[in-house]
């Protein structure tokens, strides 16, 4: 079936891509096909199409076969089947009509000349591949191309291929006997028997099986026609010595033939061949000494003139089952070694200042805590490290609060812990998120307005004032303050209905006034501050 196939593809190819073959080019051309069969090889991703007088044509991936108006094109080893639309009206030239050529699809005006070549009758068909059980067989014919008449080829197959000889072909009898089955005797006279069995019954008018094959007639012959013997007799000798004290050793020991065998009799292979007995011993863990090293050397004691610094010894594994470890690792026995034995540079004159090596270049700075750290983030504690995990500017070596930026550093109840950690800032017993005033102690959470402001830390403690506004900013809120524009923490009265003593003799908005006074020198600004008021005011 395949060799027909790769013939069917030749010829599709040659038609489809416009070669017209001579006898020569045929001959050739079914040679290669044939030896390209007779090889056994295929080009992957080939189709196969039945044509309408059930031929079949291969084609190879990327090419077409034309029947008539359906295209047969290869794609993927899958046929796309393509149906050719013709043009309902074809107009052609006054000398010209329309035409149908052989094996076309749609209608044509006719060639000025005749270009179309002319097959010649087919050649007798090609004998069949099987004499049964189905063949193929083709014929072929030839394109007479006329030049001079300007015709170029041929429209329509080359080659025609078909099934021949489909009738089942005759299938014998195929049997063969079975294995011998087991000895009846293991020494002596004993006989061993085979079965005959059928591989393939006759079929289609084949050769039937013999009738001993049908009856199952079996085979017999002679075995173990030996004198029977004695098998020896052997022993082990005693076990040699454990290969190890501890950790699992092996010991051994090996077979002693005490009586050989006789008259044909059997022996172990093993004794024969004295392979040993082994055994596993002394499995208890061996000791392990432990394994330790020396730590980094920390930093040296001076800077300049010669120091030290020391390092400790480290358990990476402890000793187990009764190992043994250096007493100093285990007492932790410190190594000691010089550092810095430079020359120190000379003192700096100034009090506070140290003299440091900068970039290469000794260099007096202030330098209280001798880190020698220029922009210390913390000046009176030594941390050459500079280490600041919240980056707040303060160093992890007097931070009151590592993990949380602060840094202002406050701490409203002076403890060791700055605000930032800690869960009540005032000491006063209330936790913040519950306190109503988190930085003035008030255990007893007095707060007589009512307001978010406990009344230790309210600047208007009997009145409603939720902002805490202080306009004049001497501590006593707009919500309260008898003259707000004007400080008076005093709150010294004038007018016992409105008005403190500040605000009988001035205007009672400053809303542009010329002359300002600035008591405690904590206003820089006069045209911020009547903007403060002026927004104040707007909002009451």
């Amino acid at each position: 079936m395949w060799k027909l196939a790769l013939i069917s593809l030749a010829v599709v190819l040659s038609t489809v891509q416009g070669h017209n073959l001579g006898v020569q080019s045929w001959n050739r051309m079914l040679a290669e096909i044939m030896q390209t069969a007779k090889s056994g090889t295929c080009e992957a991703g080939a189709c196969f199409v039945r044509t309408e007088d059930n031929g079949i044509i291969g084609l190879k991936t990327g090419d077409d076969y034309i029947e008539g108006c359906t295209v047969y094109r290869c794609t993927q080893a899958r046929v796309e089947v393509i149906t050719i639309n013709c043009p309902e009206n074809i107009v052609c030239a006054d000398n010209q009509k329309t035409i149908m050529y052989p094996g076309g699809c749609c209608v044509q005006c006719e060639a000025q000349k005749t270009d179309i070549g002319v097959f010649t009758e087919w050649e007798e068909w090609t004998q069949c591949t099987a004499t049964c059980g189905g063949g193929r067989r083709a014929r072929k014919r030839e394109c007479i191309i006329d030049v001079s008449a300007g015709s170029v080829e041929c429209t329509g197959t080359l080659l025609e291929a078909q099934d021949c000889n489909t009738q089942k072909c005759p299938v014998p009898c195929r049997w063969e006997y079975g294995e011998y089955e087991e000895c009846s005797a293991t020494c002596g006279d004993g006989i061993k028997l085979r079965f005959p069995k059928i591989l393939q019954p006759p079929q289609n008018g084949g050769e039937p099986c013999p009738p001993f094959v049908e009856a199952g007639v079996s085979d017999e012959a002679p075995c173990n026609v030996i004198p029977c013997g004695v098998p020896c007799q052997w022993r082990y000798e005693e076990f040699g010595a454990c290969t190890k004290t501890c950790g699992g050793g092996t010991k051994t020991r090996f077979p002693v033939i005490r009586t050989p065998a006789q008259h044909g009799g059997d022996c172990p292979q093993h004794v024969t061949n004295r392979v040993p007995d082994i055994e596993t011993c002394n499995t208890q863990p061996c000791p392990i000494p432990c394994d330790w090293e020396w730590g980094e050397y920390g930093d040296c004691t001076v800077t300049c003139g010669g120091g030290t610094q020391t390092r400790v010894p480290r358990i990476i594994t402890p000793a187990q089952h009764g190992g043994h470890c250096p007493q100093h690792v285990i007492d932790g026995v410190p190594e000691t070694t010089t550092c810095n034995t430079a020359t120190c540079p000379p003192t700096c004159p100034n009090p506070g200042e140290n003299n440091c090596l900068i970039n290469g270049v000794y260099k007096c700075i202030h330098d209280p805590d001798k880190d020698c750290i220029e922009g210390d983030n913390c000046e009176l504690v030594y941390n050459p490290d500079q280490k600041d995990m919240d980056r707040d500017g303060v160093g992890d070596a007097c931070d009151n609060c590592k993990f949380y930026s602060n840094p202002n550093q406050e701490n409203s109840d002076d403890d060791e812990t700055g605000n930032e950690c800690d869960a009540d800032d005032d000491n006063d017993g209330v936790v913040d998120q519950n306190d109503n005033c988190q930085t003035v102690s008030n255990m007893n959470q007095v707060n007589s307005d009512r307001d978010n402001f406990g009344d230790a830390c309210d600047n208007c403690p009997r009145t409603v004032n939720n902002n805490q506004a202080d306009v004049d900013k001497d501590g006593v809120g707009n919500a309260c303050d008898n003259c707000r524009f004007y400080k008076n923490p005093e709150q010294n009265p004038s007018d016992p209905v409105t008005h403190g003593a500040r605000c009988t003799t001035r205007p009672q908005r400053p809303i542009g006034m010329e002359e300002y006074e600035d008591e405690d020198d904590n206003m820089k600004s006069l045209a911020a501050d009547i903007l403060e008021k002026l927004m104040q005011f707007v909002l009451e």
